[in-house]
């Protein structure tokens, strides 16, 4: 799995996130670990790009919702694209 991570806007905190290859359990560790920076932050409009996407495991989909929910939690939004 590769991750980008590219601010869109400074000032209104906007952010794409590309992810390529394969979300599965054993490989998603970097991912938890970017979703983790984000939500330290102030709250982020985050664009989720999962074009690049092969494939995706029951863990990564759980991933998916749980960092949804921690950004909406902060006054986030998250648009899947």
């Amino acid at each position: 799995m590769e991750l980008e991570s590219k601010v869109i806007d400074s000032p209104a905190n906007i952010l794409l996130l590309s992810i390529s290859g394969r979300i599965r359990s054993g490989d998603i560790k970097p991912l938890e670990n970017e979703f983790r920076r984000i939500c330290k932050g102030p709250p982020v409009k985050l664009i989720l790009n999962v074009q690049g996407v092969e494939a995706i495991d029951s863990s990564g989909i759980g991933e998916l919702i749980k960092a949804r929910k921690d950004i909406l939690a902060k006054g986030g939004r998250v648009v899947l694209m």
